[in-house]
């Protein structure tokens, strides 16, 4: 077998070095200079888990018919949730691998640096009615990416696609909205309109709008500020903006709420025990410092055990982490840091973020989605007063837990639709009425906006006409009483079974669409601005000067800021919006003709050779793998034998279960071996140390249980497990998502460079 891939290795490099030798003989052909390979620029291809990537295997309930989502992500089924907090990970084992992945990191800016990292997403895509009629997400009432983008924008920088959240774009803002009624914790409002950027379609707006609470109605706060003083928090736009926070904050505090402050650098360390003291609040506050690494994880702990100790029954218990989330010492990986915020939320402590400077904004929402708190980012005074002032009761004050809305869509008055934002807020269509599956709460005055753009069955809503009775009797879609139906279902804050809250849309309200105005058009410019900063193909056309005239003019100060933004944004393509055109070539040119020529004739040749060297790598790989795996037996592959070992010993179906699927996502990510760097070192570091030290790990405790302990540690091996299938099910992903890149990337290049074409858009 050795001899074989030796044999093949040095075929395979015969093959390359041919390429390479007829690539430079047809580039010598050229009258041109190629441009280097940082100058591509390519379409995102890659994909990421949301949120809720991971949920330990439990008992299994009959499943409804799964859809796909609003975006199209199609992801594997995951297992039900119980009621009973996540158990730990197996006691002294290492820990599993982080289960957010990253791409490799883009060019590195003064604003923009590699530490500030951002969850990928795929934007979501246009949906047939007819294969998934059913939408359903968690609300989300987060903002922290709109402040963040505006601080991007004002450094002059390009944004990011990455860090564009188009939700929390839309909930930034306030608007009018019906408000709740006979009780109830929220009211839902509907709105269609024609879409601004696309003749043939509508515009929904489902809005949601919780009752408010004076502040002298908020229940006792048990509050501690987790406060990041390591030496990354240095800057003057990060420890002393979060000192000034936390300063006005104190002037809010009553006698009956307490307050703490825990900080963490090399260390972690109480700098203020619980107390209503204002005076001493702002002297410990004062006397903040900065320096030091980043033990965040030790931080965390500390914090908790400060809130335990002054644990309000009946009232809000939450930690406050303020950071720019740089977690370099103590555990830092994010999975096992979701998994402490998750028990401690069971035991009835919350968790918000207060992101600060280019701050991990990835880490910081996922922490703040397990801990069911509120994700926000301060850049500045005014937006402090926004955050712990004017907002501070709403976020403090829950008035319904576990919010998700869903819509269903008629098929006989939509042909399609897409939603715009809630990415990694998807929920399959059973989680709606599983009040085990966790989802975003609203606070008291709180606000959540989505946007769907639909499709009616005529295709065309003839907004084109020039008459405007002509428009109207072009855009009549069929008459149906009912055009779609939106349910929202919550819970009370003290928890119990969930309530349903339903309203209809006629279809009389989508033949009667007409453009945009007032709080609807408001909404539909930031909505297009987000999908501009994103590079959403479904935007192109709809350009700055067309953003401004859908707003339009604006009295209240936030608004006027975002038109403001929109016409400081960087003017390149980078940013996203009016990209400059390319110069087309001259037809008469004969060095371009000449060129263009060579450049195919070298673009056939390299495909040529690197798909006959990949189909021989991937043979040889394969036979490697394959042979290693199978052939030698089980002890090539540690996980692989003490995975035959637990199933032998395990007498729970569910386990078996969950071994078998670890196995085979483990069989197939080995066969990357020889592939990108990095993934083959994660896959070899599960394979040899993670899953094999949980698995022993277990099958020595299983021997020792003789104490009725064997349901328990079934539970934790299952939950061990399922975070490592997650993560090998990323990689795969992974690496699928760079081959593509990297083909798409070559492609782009010779279409723009020989053809004057713009890049290929998937």
């Amino acid at each position: 077998m050795t001899l074989l891939k030796a044999n093949a290795s040095k075929l395979l490099s015969g093959i390359l070095a041919v390429s390479v030798v007829a690539t430079l003989l047809a580039g010598l052909m050229s009258s041109h200079s190629f441009t280097t390979r940082e100058d591509l620029k390519t379409f995102d291809v890659s994909e990421s888990f949301g949120a809720k990537a991971f949920q330990p295997v439990h008992e299994s309930v009959p499943a409804e018919t799964p859809r796909l989502t609003a975006g199209e992500i199609v992801s594997a089924e995951q297992p039900e949730v119980a009621p009973e907090p996540m158990p730990a990970p197996l006691p002294g084992l290492v820990a599993p691998p982080p289960l957010l992945s990253m791409k490799p990191a883009p060019p590195v800016s003064a604003v923009y640096p590699e530490n500030s990292r951002f969850q990928e997403l795929q934007t979501n895509r246009e949906t047939a009615v007819t294969r998934a009629p059913v939408s359903t997400f968690s609300v989300d009432v987060d903002t922290a990416s709109y402040a963040n983008i505006r601080r991007i924008v004002r450094a002059g920088e390009a944004v990011p696609p990455e860090a564009v959240r188009v939700e929390e774009m839309l909930n930034y803002f306030r608007y009018d909205l019906a408000l709740p009624q006979q009780g109830a914790p929220v009211a839902i409002t509907t709105d269609v309109v024609r879409t601004p950027w696309n003749d043939r379609t509508l515009l929904l707006r489902v809005a949601l709008a919780a009752r408010d609470v004076p502040p002298s109605a908020r229940p006792a706060a048990n509050l501690v500020f987790l406060v990041d003083v390591s030496g990354s928090m240095s800057p003057p736009d990060r420890l002393e903006l979060v000192k000034r926070a936390l300063s006005a904050l104190a002037e809010q505090v009553r006698p009956q709420d307490r307050v703490a402050i825990v900080t963490y650098a090399d260390g972690s360390a109480v700098a203020l025990p619980p107390t209503s003291d204002r005076a001493r609040i702002k002297r410990a506050v004062a006397r903040l410092r900065s320096g030091g690494a980043t033990a965040g994880g030790e931080g965390i702990a500390l914090a908790y055990q400060q809130a335990r100790l002054a644990f309000v029954s009946g009232g809000i218990n939450r930690v406050v982490l303020a950071t720019d989330g740089d977690f370099n010492v103590g555990v830092s990986d994010p999975a096992a840091l979701k998994m402490l915020v998750e028990r401690e939320r069971d035991r009835g402590v919350t968790l918000s973020t207060l992101g600060v400077g280019e701050y991990n904004d990835r880490l910081m929402e996922t922490l703040a989605d397990a801990g069911d708190g509120n994700a926000s980012f301060i850049d500045g005074d005014a937006e402090i007063r926004k955050v712990l002032g004017r907002e501070l009761s709403g976020t403090l004050q829950v008035v319904a837990k576990d919010v998700k809305a869903q819509v269903e869509f008629n098929p006989d008055a939509i042909q399609s639709y897409r939603q715009i934002g809630y990415e990694n807020r998807q929920l399959a269509e059973r989680d709606f009425g599983d009040d085990r599956i966790d989802a975003g709460d609203v606070g008291a005055g709180h606000q959540v906006t989505a946007l769907y753009e639909i499709t009616p069955t005529t295709g065309n809503v003839a907004s084109h006409r020039r008459y405007a009775a002509n428009r109207a009797a072009g855009g009549q879609t069929n008459a149906v009483p009912e055009a779609l139906f939106v349910k929202v279902r919550y819970k009370d804050p003290s928890g119990g079974r969930s309530l349903l809250l339903e309203q209809a849309v006629s279809g009389e309200l989508m033949t009667r669409a007409r453009e945009p105005a007032g709080d609807t058009a408001f909404a539909a410019a930031v909505a297009a601005f987000g999908q501009h900063l994103r590079g959403d193909p479904a935007i192109v056309g709809f350009g700055r000067s067309e953003i401004l005239g859908l707003a339009g003019p604006q009295r209240d100060p936030l608004r006027r800021e975002f038109l403001d933004l929109v016409r400081g944004l960087p003017a390149s393509p980078g940013a996203g919006i009016d990209p400059p055109l390319a110069a087309p070539h001259s037809q008469s040119d004969q060095a371009e003709s000449e060129g263009a020529s060579g450049a195919i004739l070298a673009f056939l040749v390299l495909i040529l050779g690197a798909a006959f060297a990949f189909i021989l790598r991937s043979s040889i790989r394969a036979a490697s793998v394959g042979t290693a795996n199978f052939n030698d037996g089980p002890s090539s592959c540690p996980a692989v034998a003490e995975a035959d070992r637990a199933a032998a010993l395990s007498s729970d179906a569910d386990t078996r279960t969950t071994i078998a699927h670890f196995t085979k996502l483990l069989t197939r990510a080995r066969m990357l071996q020889g592939c990108d760097a990095d993934v083959t070192a994660e896959i070899d570091a599960i394979a040899e140390r993670h899953a094999p030290g949980y698995l022993r790990e277990y099958a020595a405790a299983r021997a020792r249980a003789a104490d009725g302990r064997e349901a328990e540690l079934e539970r934790n091996l299952r939950a061990a497990l399922e975070i490592l299938s997650t993560r090998l099910a990323e990689l795969l992903d992974q690496q699928t998502s760079r081959d593509v890149q990297r083909m798409d990337g070559h492609q782009s290049f010779l279409r723009q460079r020989h053809f004057g074409a713009p890049p290929l858009q998937a």
